[in-house]
């Protein structure tokens, strides 16, 4: 077992949450893989509900479909919060994106051990140490 820092909390950025919806090849796959890691390691898994906006917005299925999905999946993780600070943080932060600055400032918020995205690049100003879901399996195992 890999598990040698104290990760307990896993805050999932949203191009790692739509891996999971897209249900498309390898990247579907490591989604998974993380979920069922996530229950062996018993590890909480956190999302903004700012992803769930976009994640809404972005599936391309008929509404009754996008509600179970979201349904299952806000059932399966904590939702941290996107409020003032949030907003006020990314604006005055140096991230590259508006977006993952709002991410990150939830998921300290959140007390998230570790974050993951795909977008290394765009968390180099987070306080909270930042993952690709490959690297965070293989820190797992």
């Amino acid at each position: 077992m890999g598990l040698d820092l104290n990760i307990k909390r896993v805050f999932l950025d949203t191009d790692v949450l739509w891996d999971f919806f897209s249900g498309s090849g390898d990247r579907l796959q490591v989604a998974g893989m993380m979920f069922s890691m996530a229950e062996s390691y018993k590890l909480t898994l956190i999302a903004s509900p700012l992803s769930f906006v976009i994640l809404e917005s972005a599936i391309k299925a008929p509404r009754s479909v996008i509600d179970e999905k979201l349904g299952k999946l806000a059932e399966r993780i904590e939702i941290s919060t996107v409020g003032k600070n949030e907003v006020l943080f990314a604006l005055n932060k140096t991230f590259s994106d508006f977006e993952d600055a709002i991410q990150a400032k939830s998921a300290l918020e959140a007390k998230a051990d570790i974050i993951i995205t795909r977008n290394i690049g765009h968390y180099k100003k987070s306080e909270i140490p930042t993952f690709t879901p490959v690297d965070f399996i293989q820190l797992m195992i």
